[in-house]
Protein backbone atom coordinates (compact mmCIF):
# COMPACT_ATOMS: atom_id res chain seq x y z
CA UNK A 1 0.00 0.00 0.00
CA UNK A 2 1.40 3.78 -0.57
CA UNK A 3 1.46 6.01 1.55
CA UNK A 4 1.61 10.07 0.92
CA UNK A 5 1.40 13.33 2.75
CA UNK A 6 -0.44 15.78 2.06
CA UNK A 7 -1.33 19.19 2.74
CA UNK A 8 -4.91 21.47 3.76
CA UNK A 9 -4.24 22.79 0.05
CA UNK A 10 -5.87 20.67 -2.96
CA UNK A 11 -4.57 23.66 -5.39
CA UNK A 12 -1.59 25.93 -5.58
CA UNK A 13 -2.51 28.82 -3.59
CA UNK A 14 -2.56 31.96 -5.90
CA UNK A 15 -2.86 34.36 -2.95
CA UNK A 16 -2.39 34.06 0.73
CA UNK A 17 -3.68 36.02 3.69
CA UNK A 18 -0.34 35.95 5.37
CA UNK A 19 1.58 36.70 1.99
CA UNK A 20 -0.50 38.59 -0.46
CA UNK A 21 1.63 38.33 -3.36
CA UNK A 22 0.88 37.40 -7.26
CA UNK A 23 3.19 34.76 -8.23
CA UNK A 24 5.22 37.14 -10.25
CA UNK A 25 5.97 39.73 -7.54
CA UNK A 26 6.94 36.39 -5.20
CA UNK A 27 9.33 35.88 -7.87
CA UNK A 28 10.33 39.44 -8.27
CA UNK A 29 10.97 39.86 -4.66
CA UNK A 30 13.33 36.40 -4.03
CA UNK A 31 15.54 38.16 -7.04
CA UNK A 32 15.49 41.82 -5.82
CA UNK A 33 16.50 40.61 -1.69
CA UNK A 34 19.01 38.06 -3.16
CA UNK A 35 20.90 40.79 -5.35
CA UNK A 36 20.49 43.40 -2.93
CA UNK A 37 21.62 41.02 0.10
CA UNK A 38 24.95 39.60 -2.42
CA UNK A 39 25.77 43.16 -4.31
CA UNK A 40 28.33 44.26 -2.12
CA UNK A 41 30.01 41.05 -3.67
CA UNK A 42 31.06 43.72 -6.51
CA UNK A 43 33.70 45.12 -4.74
CA UNK A 44 35.51 42.26 -4.31
CA UNK A 45 38.53 41.32 -6.32
CA UNK A 46 40.42 38.10 -7.69
CA UNK A 47 41.83 35.85 -5.29
CA UNK A 48 44.81 33.97 -5.57
CA UNK A 49 42.82 30.33 -5.11
CA UNK A 50 42.40 29.00 -8.65
CA UNK A 51 41.26 32.26 -9.60
CA UNK A 52 45.06 32.36 -10.96
CA UNK A 53 43.92 28.89 -13.00
CA UNK A 54 40.76 29.75 -14.02
CA UNK A 55 41.35 33.82 -15.52
CA UNK A 56 44.28 36.18 -14.90
CA UNK A 57 46.86 33.88 -15.32
CA UNK A 58 45.69 31.07 -18.01
CA UNK A 59 47.32 31.73 -21.22
CA UNK A 60 44.54 30.04 -23.38
CA UNK A 61 42.26 32.52 -21.76
CA UNK A 62 44.58 35.45 -22.09
CA UNK A 63 46.04 34.69 -25.91
CA UNK A 64 42.39 34.52 -26.97
CA UNK A 65 42.30 30.61 -27.91
CA UNK A 66 38.48 30.36 -27.04
CA UNK A 67 38.16 26.68 -28.26
CA UNK A 68 41.30 25.81 -26.21
CA UNK A 69 40.18 27.24 -23.15
CA UNK A 70 36.70 26.15 -23.37
CA UNK A 71 37.90 22.65 -23.82
CA UNK A 72 40.76 22.12 -21.76
CA UNK A 73 40.29 20.54 -18.56
CA UNK A 74 41.66 22.73 -15.40
CA UNK A 75 43.11 20.90 -12.54
CA UNK A 76 41.32 17.38 -14.17
CA UNK A 77 37.89 19.09 -14.47
CA UNK A 78 35.78 19.30 -17.35
CA UNK A 79 33.17 21.56 -17.23
CA UNK A 80 33.60 23.29 -20.83
CA UNK A 81 29.79 25.25 -20.33
CA UNK A 82 31.22 26.63 -17.07
CA UNK A 83 34.27 28.04 -18.65
CA UNK A 84 32.46 29.16 -21.39
CA UNK A 85 30.96 31.74 -19.30
CA UNK A 86 34.07 32.37 -17.80
CA UNK A 87 35.18 33.17 -21.26
CA UNK A 88 32.54 35.06 -22.15
CA UNK A 89 33.06 37.55 -19.01
CA UNK A 90 36.79 37.54 -20.34
CA UNK A 91 35.52 38.69 -23.57
CA UNK A 92 33.65 41.19 -22.03
CA UNK A 93 35.27 42.79 -19.22
CA UNK A 94 38.81 41.61 -19.40
CA UNK A 95 40.29 41.05 -16.62
CA UNK A 96 38.39 43.67 -14.40
CA UNK A 97 36.96 41.45 -11.34
CA UNK A 98 33.78 43.56 -11.26
CA UNK A 99 32.25 42.27 -14.62
CA UNK A 100 33.13 38.38 -13.39
CA UNK A 101 30.96 39.06 -10.06
CA UNK A 102 28.46 40.99 -11.77
CA UNK A 103 27.99 37.62 -13.97
CA UNK A 104 28.49 35.30 -10.71
CA UNK A 105 25.61 37.42 -8.65
CA UNK A 106 23.39 37.20 -12.20
CA UNK A 107 23.20 33.33 -11.98
CA UNK A 108 22.93 32.99 -8.88
CA UNK A 109 19.60 35.13 -8.54
CA UNK A 110 18.85 32.89 -11.14
CA UNK A 111 18.99 29.75 -9.24
CA UNK A 112 17.16 31.55 -6.64
CA UNK A 113 14.54 32.60 -8.98
CA UNK A 114 14.15 28.67 -9.95
CA UNK A 115 14.58 27.36 -6.56
CA UNK A 116 11.17 28.82 -5.92
CA UNK A 117 9.49 28.30 -8.88
CA UNK A 118 10.43 24.43 -8.19
CA UNK A 119 9.19 24.57 -4.41
CA UNK A 120 6.16 26.42 -5.96
CA UNK A 121 5.39 24.21 -8.59
CA UNK A 122 6.01 20.72 -6.60
CA UNK A 123 4.07 22.15 -3.25
CA UNK A 124 1.60 25.24 -4.29
CA UNK A 125 2.33 26.43 -1.08
CA UNK A 126 3.70 30.46 -1.18
CA UNK A 127 5.48 30.82 2.22
CA UNK A 128 7.26 27.52 1.73
CA UNK A 129 7.89 28.64 -1.65
CA UNK A 130 8.90 31.79 -0.89
CA UNK A 131 11.13 30.84 2.37
CA UNK A 132 12.62 28.38 0.02
CA UNK A 133 13.82 30.90 -2.68
CA UNK A 134 14.59 33.44 -0.03
CA UNK A 135 16.89 31.20 1.84
CA UNK A 136 18.41 29.65 -1.01
CA UNK A 137 19.49 33.29 -2.42
CA UNK A 138 20.88 34.82 0.99
CA UNK A 139 21.64 31.81 2.69
CA UNK A 140 25.92 32.37 3.94
CA UNK A 141 26.98 29.10 3.15
CA UNK A 142 26.21 30.18 -0.68
CA UNK A 143 28.54 33.01 -0.39
CA UNK A 144 31.70 30.85 -1.44
CA UNK A 145 29.97 30.08 -4.64
CA UNK A 146 28.92 33.56 -6.07
CA UNK A 147 31.55 35.72 -4.01
CA UNK A 148 34.43 33.54 -5.59
CA UNK A 149 34.78 33.47 -9.35
CA UNK A 150 36.43 29.77 -9.33
CA UNK A 151 32.65 29.14 -7.65
CA UNK A 152 30.97 29.69 -10.94
CA UNK A 153 30.64 25.87 -11.42
CA UNK A 154 28.06 25.66 -8.57
CA UNK A 155 25.90 28.22 -9.88
CA UNK A 156 26.00 26.91 -13.55
CA UNK A 157 25.44 23.33 -12.95
CA UNK A 158 22.78 24.42 -10.17
CA UNK A 159 20.61 26.70 -12.84
CA UNK A 160 20.92 23.70 -15.08
CA UNK A 161 19.97 20.72 -12.57
CA UNK A 162 16.74 23.40 -11.39
CA UNK A 163 15.99 23.83 -14.75
CA UNK A 164 16.29 20.27 -15.58
CA UNK A 165 14.16 19.42 -12.40
CA UNK A 166 11.64 22.14 -13.45
CA UNK A 167 11.38 20.39 -17.30
CA UNK A 168 10.81 17.24 -16.01
CA UNK A 169 8.08 18.18 -13.22
CA UNK A 170 6.13 19.65 -16.45
CA UNK A 171 6.67 16.61 -18.80
CA UNK A 172 5.32 14.43 -15.79
CA UNK A 173 2.20 16.73 -16.06
CA UNK A 174 1.97 17.24 -19.62
CA UNK A 175 3.87 14.27 -21.40
CA UNK A 176 5.24 16.94 -23.87
CA UNK A 177 7.84 16.32 -26.00
CA UNK A 178 9.40 19.60 -26.02
CA UNK A 179 9.60 20.13 -22.26
CA UNK A 180 11.53 16.16 -22.16
CA UNK A 181 13.34 17.10 -24.87
CA UNK A 182 14.25 20.66 -22.76
CA UNK A 183 14.94 18.61 -19.72
CA UNK A 184 17.29 16.51 -20.99
CA UNK A 185 19.15 19.58 -22.76
CA UNK A 186 19.21 21.20 -19.49
CA UNK A 187 21.13 17.69 -17.89
CA UNK A 188 23.66 17.67 -20.13
CA UNK A 189 24.14 21.39 -19.40
CA UNK A 190 24.48 20.91 -16.01
CA UNK A 191 26.78 17.61 -16.44
CA UNK A 192 29.32 19.44 -18.20
CA UNK A 193 28.86 22.44 -16.09
CA UNK A 194 30.03 20.51 -12.96
CA UNK A 195 30.52 16.90 -12.91
CA UNK A 196 28.41 16.52 -9.08
CA UNK A 197 25.53 16.80 -11.69
CA UNK A 198 25.96 13.40 -11.42
CA UNK A 199 23.14 13.16 -9.08
CA UNK A 200 20.59 14.75 -11.42
CA UNK A 201 19.07 11.34 -12.50
CA UNK A 202 18.23 10.59 -8.93
CA UNK A 203 16.65 14.25 -8.21
CA UNK A 204 14.49 13.52 -11.69
CA UNK A 205 13.03 10.24 -9.62
CA UNK A 206 12.50 11.95 -6.36
CA UNK A 207 10.55 14.72 -8.33
CA UNK A 208 8.52 12.12 -9.52
CA UNK A 209 7.04 11.53 -6.70
CA UNK A 210 5.85 14.65 -5.79
CA UNK A 211 1.84 15.09 -7.16
CA UNK A 212 0.74 17.75 -9.48
CA UNK A 213 0.26 21.32 -7.75
CA UNK A 214 -0.44 20.19 -4.50
CA UNK A 215 1.96 19.45 -1.16
CA UNK A 216 1.53 15.83 -1.47
CA UNK A 217 4.35 12.96 -2.30
CA UNK A 218 3.39 9.39 -3.42
CA UNK A 219 6.15 6.77 -2.97
CA UNK A 220 5.00 4.27 -5.55
CA UNK A 221 4.68 7.02 -8.44
CA UNK A 222 8.51 6.87 -8.37
CA UNK A 223 8.03 3.31 -10.07
CA UNK A 224 4.54 3.77 -11.81
CA UNK A 225 4.07 5.39 -15.49
CA UNK A 226 7.79 4.48 -16.47
CA UNK A 227 8.65 7.57 -14.53
CA UNK A 228 11.61 5.96 -14.17
CA UNK A 229 13.27 5.10 -17.32
CA UNK A 230 14.35 8.59 -18.29
CA UNK A 231 16.41 9.20 -15.25
CA UNK A 232 18.10 5.69 -15.28
CA UNK A 233 19.02 5.77 -18.63
CA UNK A 234 20.67 9.48 -18.28
CA UNK A 235 21.82 8.00 -15.33
CA UNK A 236 24.64 5.96 -17.52
CA UNK A 237 26.17 8.82 -18.84
CA UNK A 238 26.23 10.98 -15.90
CA UNK A 239 28.16 8.18 -14.20
CA UNK A 240 30.37 8.00 -17.14
CA UNK A 241 31.50 11.50 -16.96
CA UNK A 242 32.14 11.05 -12.77
CA UNK A 243 34.41 8.29 -13.67
CA UNK A 244 36.55 10.16 -15.98
CA UNK A 245 36.88 13.64 -14.17
CA UNK A 246 38.04 11.06 -11.11
CA UNK A 247 40.43 9.37 -13.22
CA UNK A 248 42.01 12.34 -14.89
CA UNK A 249 41.77 14.67 -11.01
CA UNK A 250 43.52 11.42 -9.96
CA UNK A 251 46.20 11.67 -13.04
CA UNK A 252 46.64 15.40 -12.16
CA UNK A 253 47.24 15.28 -8.50
CA UNK A 254 44.60 17.07 -7.40
CA UNK A 255 43.21 13.72 -5.53
CA UNK A 256 45.77 12.44 -2.88
CA UNK A 257 44.83 9.64 -0.29
CA UNK A 258 44.50 10.77 3.27
CA UNK A 259 46.80 7.94 5.24
CA UNK A 260 46.14 6.54 8.32
CA UNK A 261 42.12 6.77 8.24
CA UNK A 262 39.94 3.16 8.50
CA UNK A 263 36.78 2.19 7.18
CA UNK A 264 35.71 3.16 10.96
CA UNK A 265 37.06 6.61 10.67
CA UNK A 266 35.48 7.15 7.16
CA UNK A 267 31.93 6.33 8.76
CA UNK A 268 32.63 8.87 11.22
CA UNK A 269 34.34 11.35 9.07
CA UNK A 270 30.92 10.96 7.08
CA UNK A 271 28.87 11.23 9.43
CA UNK A 272 30.41 13.95 10.21
CA UNK A 273 29.76 15.60 7.19
CA UNK A 274 26.17 15.50 7.57
CA UNK A 275 26.37 16.65 10.96
CA UNK A 276 28.30 19.96 9.36
CA UNK A 277 26.00 20.25 6.48
CA UNK A 278 22.61 20.28 9.16
CA UNK A 279 24.23 22.61 11.31
CA UNK A 280 26.24 24.60 9.89
CA UNK A 281 22.77 25.24 7.47
CA UNK A 282 20.54 26.52 10.70
CA UNK A 283 23.33 28.47 12.41
CA UNK A 284 25.87 29.03 9.73
CA UNK A 285 28.60 30.03 12.19
CA UNK A 286 32.50 29.48 11.80
CA UNK A 287 32.67 29.35 8.25
CA UNK A 288 35.65 28.97 6.27
CA UNK A 289 36.91 28.44 2.52
CA UNK A 290 38.77 25.46 4.26
CA UNK A 291 38.23 23.22 6.49
CA UNK A 292 41.03 20.56 6.75
CA UNK A 293 40.75 17.47 8.14
CA UNK A 294 41.79 17.36 11.60
CA UNK A 295 45.30 15.26 13.01
CA UNK A 296 44.69 12.00 12.48
CA UNK A 297 47.94 10.56 14.26
CA UNK A 298 46.21 9.67 17.73
CA UNK A 299 42.52 9.23 16.49
CA UNK A 300 39.98 11.37 15.23
CA UNK A 301 38.33 13.99 17.85
CA UNK A 302 35.65 13.08 19.53
CA UNK A 303 33.29 14.95 17.46
CA UNK A 304 33.55 12.38 15.17
CA UNK A 305 32.04 9.46 17.03
CA UNK A 306 29.38 12.09 18.50
CA UNK A 307 28.49 12.60 14.97
CA UNK A 308 28.27 9.03 14.09
CA UNK A 309 25.98 8.41 17.00
CA UNK A 310 23.97 11.17 16.48
CA UNK A 311 23.38 10.56 12.61
CA UNK A 312 22.68 6.69 13.66
CA UNK A 313 19.97 7.95 16.38
CA UNK A 314 18.43 10.35 13.95
CA UNK A 315 18.20 7.80 11.43
CA UNK A 316 16.69 5.30 13.83
CA UNK A 317 13.94 7.80 14.70
CA UNK A 318 13.13 8.80 11.10
CA UNK A 319 12.62 5.36 10.67
CA UNK A 320 10.13 4.63 13.84
CA UNK A 321 8.25 8.18 13.55
CA UNK A 322 7.79 7.63 9.75
CA UNK A 323 4.39 8.17 9.24
CA UNK A 324 4.26 11.05 11.09
CA UNK A 325 7.36 12.86 9.89
CA UNK A 326 6.67 11.02 6.21
CA UNK A 327 6.28 14.86 4.98
CA UNK A 328 10.04 15.42 5.45
CA UNK A 329 11.66 12.88 3.93
CA UNK A 330 11.73 14.11 0.39
CA UNK A 331 13.37 17.41 0.93
CA UNK A 332 16.02 15.15 3.24
CA UNK A 333 16.60 12.84 0.47
CA UNK A 334 17.55 15.31 -1.43
CA UNK A 335 20.10 16.48 0.86
CA UNK A 336 21.39 13.04 1.41
CA UNK A 337 21.46 12.51 -2.93
CA UNK A 338 23.33 15.65 -2.98
CA UNK A 339 25.85 15.33 -0.37
CA UNK A 340 26.72 11.81 -1.36
CA UNK A 341 29.49 11.68 -3.65
CA UNK A 342 31.49 14.37 -1.39
CA UNK A 343 30.83 12.85 2.67
CA UNK A 344 34.63 11.86 1.85
CA UNK A 345 33.56 7.44 2.40
CA UNK A 346 37.09 7.52 0.62
CA UNK A 347 38.76 10.19 2.16
CA UNK A 348 40.79 12.07 -0.46
CA UNK A 349 41.96 15.66 -0.66
CA UNK A 350 42.80 18.05 2.27
CA UNK A 351 39.52 19.19 2.65
CA UNK A 352 37.18 17.49 4.90
CA UNK A 353 33.86 19.21 3.94
CA UNK A 354 33.32 22.75 1.94
CA UNK A 355 30.50 25.46 2.23
CA UNK A 356 30.26 25.41 -1.43
CA UNK A 357 29.42 21.59 -1.29
CA UNK A 358 25.70 22.93 0.21
CA UNK A 359 25.23 24.83 -2.69
CA UNK A 360 22.21 22.78 -4.25
CA UNK A 361 21.90 20.22 -1.10
CA UNK A 362 20.37 23.42 0.15
CA UNK A 363 17.03 23.28 -1.88
CA UNK A 364 16.02 20.10 0.04
CA UNK A 365 16.87 20.97 3.48
CA UNK A 366 15.43 24.65 3.56
CA UNK A 367 12.24 22.80 1.86
CA UNK A 368 11.96 20.27 4.89
CA UNK A 369 12.58 23.19 7.45
CA UNK A 370 9.69 25.56 5.88
CA UNK A 371 7.77 22.69 6.65
CA UNK A 372 9.00 21.48 10.03
CA UNK A 373 8.65 25.79 10.71
CA UNK A 374 5.05 25.78 9.45
CA UNK A 375 3.98 22.05 11.44
CA UNK A 376 5.39 23.08 14.85
CA UNK A 377 3.67 26.35 14.87
CA UNK A 378 0.30 26.60 15.11
CA UNK A 379 -0.22 30.83 14.60
CA UNK A 380 0.88 31.37 10.77
CA UNK A 381 1.67 34.65 11.35
CA UNK A 382 3.94 33.73 13.94
CA UNK A 383 5.04 30.64 11.83
CA UNK A 384 5.67 33.36 9.39
CA UNK A 385 7.70 35.52 11.40
CA UNK A 386 9.96 32.75 12.61
CA UNK A 387 11.14 31.96 9.17
CA UNK A 388 11.42 35.91 8.54
CA UNK A 389 13.76 35.93 11.18
CA UNK A 390 15.67 32.97 9.85
CA UNK A 391 16.18 34.62 6.66
CA UNK A 392 17.57 38.29 8.46
CA UNK A 393 19.53 36.44 10.34
CA UNK A 394 20.98 35.03 7.00
CA UNK A 395 21.19 37.95 5.33
CA UNK A 396 22.97 39.70 7.85
CA UNK A 397 25.45 36.74 7.70
CA UNK A 398 26.12 36.38 4.33
CA UNK A 399 26.47 40.28 4.30
CA UNK A 400 29.66 39.54 6.95
CA UNK A 401 30.68 37.03 4.62
CA UNK A 402 30.78 38.72 1.59
CA UNK A 403 33.74 40.97 3.48
CA UNK A 404 35.84 37.92 3.38
CA UNK A 405 36.31 37.07 0.04
CA UNK A 406 37.48 40.53 -0.61
CA UNK A 407 40.87 39.45 -1.46
CA UNK A 408 43.61 37.06 -0.83
CA UNK A 409 44.42 38.35 2.72
CA UNK A 410 41.06 38.76 4.04
CA UNK A 411 40.02 35.55 2.97
CA UNK A 412 43.26 33.14 4.20
CA UNK A 413 43.20 35.50 7.08
CA UNK A 414 40.24 34.17 7.72
CA UNK A 415 41.09 30.76 7.35
CA UNK A 416 43.97 31.11 10.03
CA UNK A 417 41.42 32.81 12.60
CA UNK A 418 39.03 29.46 12.04
CA UNK A 419 42.16 27.32 11.22
CA UNK A 420 45.38 28.46 13.17
CA UNK A 421 48.44 27.35 11.17
CA UNK A 422 46.74 25.98 8.19
CA UNK A 423 49.16 24.91 5.84
CA UNK A 424 47.50 25.76 2.35
CA UNK A 425 46.31 29.21 4.24
CA UNK A 426 49.34 30.19 5.19
CA UNK A 427 50.87 29.26 1.48
CA UNK A 428 48.53 31.66 0.03
CA UNK A 429 48.51 34.77 2.15
CA UNK A 430 52.45 34.52 1.90
CA UNK A 431 52.12 34.22 -2.11
CA UNK A 432 49.08 37.16 -1.57
CA UNK A 433 51.33 38.76 0.45
CA UNK A 434 54.35 38.64 -1.98
CA UNK A 435 52.46 39.87 -5.16
CA UNK A 436 52.31 43.19 -2.55
CA UNK A 437 55.67 43.34 -1.86
CA UNK A 438 55.59 42.69 1.72
CA UNK A 439 58.11 40.50 1.52
CA UNK A 440 59.48 39.38 5.03
CA UNK A 441 55.89 38.99 6.09
CA UNK A 442 55.10 36.64 3.11
CA UNK A 443 58.48 34.70 4.07
CA UNK A 444 57.41 34.23 7.83
CA UNK A 445 53.90 32.43 6.23
CA UNK A 446 56.10 30.19 4.30
CA UNK A 447 57.99 29.09 6.72
CA UNK A 448 54.99 28.80 8.88
CA UNK A 449 53.27 26.27 6.54
CA UNK A 450 56.11 24.24 6.28
CA UNK A 451 56.49 23.77 10.13
CA UNK A 452 53.00 23.08 9.70
CA UNK A 453 53.84 20.49 7.03
CA UNK A 454 57.23 19.65 5.84
CA UNK A 455 56.20 17.70 2.96
CA UNK A 456 54.20 20.70 1.48
CA UNK A 457 56.13 21.19 -2.00
CA UNK A 458 54.17 24.70 -3.19
CA UNK A 459 55.52 26.04 0.21
CA UNK A 460 59.06 24.81 -0.03
CA UNK A 461 59.31 26.29 -3.43
CA UNK A 462 58.24 29.56 -2.06
CA UNK A 463 60.06 29.48 0.95
CA UNK A 464 63.04 28.44 -1.20
CA UNK A 465 62.21 31.76 -3.74
CA UNK A 466 62.38 34.10 -0.16
CA UNK A 467 65.69 32.95 0.51
CA UNK A 468 66.51 33.30 -2.58
CA UNK A 469 66.39 36.71 -2.68
CA UNK A 470 67.63 37.07 0.88
CA UNK A 471 71.01 35.64 -0.31
CA UNK A 472 70.73 32.47 1.11
CA UNK A 473 71.41 30.58 -2.06
CA UNK A 474 72.42 27.30 -0.41
CA UNK A 475 69.60 27.15 1.47
CA UNK A 476 67.19 27.91 -1.33
CA UNK A 477 68.75 25.16 -3.35
CA UNK A 478 68.12 22.62 -0.51
CA UNK A 479 64.24 23.75 -0.51
CA UNK A 480 64.19 23.34 -4.00
CA UNK A 481 65.58 19.92 -3.91
CA UNK A 482 63.08 19.19 -0.82
CA UNK A 483 59.93 20.67 -2.91
CA UNK A 484 61.16 18.39 -6.06
CA UNK A 485 61.58 14.95 -3.87
CA UNK A 486 57.86 15.44 -2.86
CA UNK A 487 56.53 16.87 -6.86
CA UNK A 488 59.20 16.00 -9.41
CA UNK A 489 56.68 17.05 -11.49
CA UNK A 490 57.00 20.43 -10.50
CA UNK A 491 58.71 22.79 -13.43
CA UNK A 492 58.48 25.91 -11.30
CA UNK A 493 60.90 24.18 -9.00
CA UNK A 494 62.89 22.98 -11.66
CA UNK A 495 63.27 26.69 -13.40
CA UNK A 496 64.08 28.23 -10.12
CA UNK A 497 66.74 25.38 -9.71
CA UNK A 498 68.06 26.12 -12.86
CA UNK A 499 68.50 30.17 -12.35
CA UNK A 500 70.01 28.94 -9.01
CA UNK A 501 72.74 27.32 -10.58
CA UNK A 502 73.16 29.44 -12.90
CA UNK A 503 73.75 32.11 -10.23
CA UNK A 504 76.54 29.38 -8.86
CA UNK A 505 77.80 29.22 -12.08
CA UNK A 506 77.16 25.68 -12.39
CA UNK A 507 76.11 26.07 -16.21
CA UNK A 508 75.57 22.59 -17.17
CA UNK A 509 73.24 22.00 -14.51
CA UNK A 510 71.48 25.11 -14.83
CA UNK A 511 70.59 23.75 -18.94
CA UNK A 512 69.86 21.01 -17.47
CA UNK A 513 67.32 22.02 -14.91
CA UNK A 514 65.78 24.27 -17.62
CA UNK A 515 65.13 21.87 -20.21
CA UNK A 516 63.16 19.87 -18.07
CA UNK A 517 61.24 22.58 -16.92
CA UNK A 518 60.38 23.00 -20.68
CA UNK A 519 59.90 19.56 -20.98
CA UNK A 520 57.09 19.64 -18.29
CA UNK A 521 55.56 23.16 -19.35
CA UNK A 522 56.62 23.68 -23.15
CA UNK A 523 54.64 27.15 -22.74
CA UNK A 524 56.65 28.11 -19.82
CA UNK A 525 57.88 31.49 -20.82
CA UNK A 526 60.08 32.43 -17.64
CA UNK A 527 61.84 28.97 -18.53
CA UNK A 528 62.83 30.00 -22.15
CA UNK A 529 63.94 33.07 -21.36
CA UNK A 530 66.25 32.00 -18.64
CA UNK A 531 67.44 29.04 -21.10
CA UNK A 532 68.39 31.78 -23.48
CA UNK A 533 70.42 33.53 -20.30
CA UNK A 534 71.91 30.49 -20.37
CA UNK A 535 73.24 30.57 -24.49
CA UNK A 536 73.44 33.91 -23.77
CA UNK A 537 75.83 33.24 -21.13
CA UNK A 538 78.16 30.78 -23.62
CA UNK A 539 78.25 33.15 -26.24
CA UNK A 540 75.44 30.59 -28.11
CA UNK A 541 73.97 33.66 -29.77
CA UNK A 542 71.48 32.05 -32.16
CA UNK A 543 70.17 29.52 -29.80
CA UNK A 544 70.04 32.45 -26.90
CA UNK A 545 67.94 34.02 -30.00
CA UNK A 546 65.35 31.33 -30.48
CA UNK A 547 64.31 30.90 -26.77
CA UNK A 548 63.96 34.47 -26.56
CA UNK A 549 61.78 34.45 -29.20
CA UNK A 550 60.19 31.55 -27.53
CA UNK A 551 59.62 33.21 -24.48
CA UNK A 552 58.48 37.05 -25.93
CA UNK A 553 55.68 34.46 -28.29
CA UNK A 554 54.65 33.07 -25.39
CA UNK A 555 54.54 36.15 -22.86
CA UNK A 556 52.19 38.83 -24.40
CA UNK A 557 53.71 41.35 -22.14
CA UNK A 558 55.37 44.30 -23.88
CA UNK A 559 58.02 44.89 -21.03
CA UNK A 560 58.75 41.38 -20.33
CA UNK A 561 62.57 40.22 -20.00
CA UNK A 562 62.58 38.34 -23.39
CA UNK A 563 62.41 41.27 -25.53
CA UNK A 564 64.37 43.37 -23.55
CA UNK A 565 67.23 40.69 -24.03
CA UNK A 566 66.21 40.58 -27.78
CA UNK A 567 66.57 44.30 -28.03
CA UNK A 568 69.87 43.49 -26.46
CA UNK A 569 70.68 40.68 -29.27
CA UNK A 570 69.41 43.50 -32.00
CA UNK A 571 71.45 46.38 -30.38
CA UNK A 572 74.73 44.21 -30.11
CA UNK A 573 74.54 42.65 -33.86
CA UNK A 574 74.26 46.38 -34.63
CA UNK A 575 77.42 47.76 -33.03
CA UNK A 576 79.53 44.57 -34.48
Amino acid sequence: MSRKFTHKSNSPQKKSGIFPLSPLLQGITVVVLTLAVCIPSLHNGFVNWDDNLYIYENLSLLQGNAVSYILEPIQGNYHPVTQATLWLDYELFGLEARGYHGSSLLWHALAALLSWLLAWRLSGNVVLSMFVGLGFGIHPLHVESFAWTSGRKDLVYAVFSLACLLSWRGWLNTRSIGLLGWGIGFFFLALFSKPMAVVLPLLMLLVSGFQAGVLSFNWTSIITGRRWVVPILLLLPAIGVAWATFVAQGNYGAIRQVEGLNIWDNLQISAYGLFFYFTRGMLPMHLSALHPYPPIGNGLPSIFLLSFIGVGVSIALLYYFRNKIERYLPGLLWVGICLAPVLQLIPVGSAIVADRYFYLAAWGFLFSLGLLVENLVKNPKFGMAVLCILVISWMYGTMRRISVWKDGNTLFSNVLNEYPGNPTAANNLGNWLEKQNRYAEACAYYEMAVNSKPDFAQALFNLALCRQKSGKTEEAKQLNFLALAEMPKFPDAWNNLGTIYGSLGQLDSAKWALERAISLKPEYAAAWNNLGMYYLGSAQMDSARICFERSAGLDKNPESDARRNLQYLKEADGFR
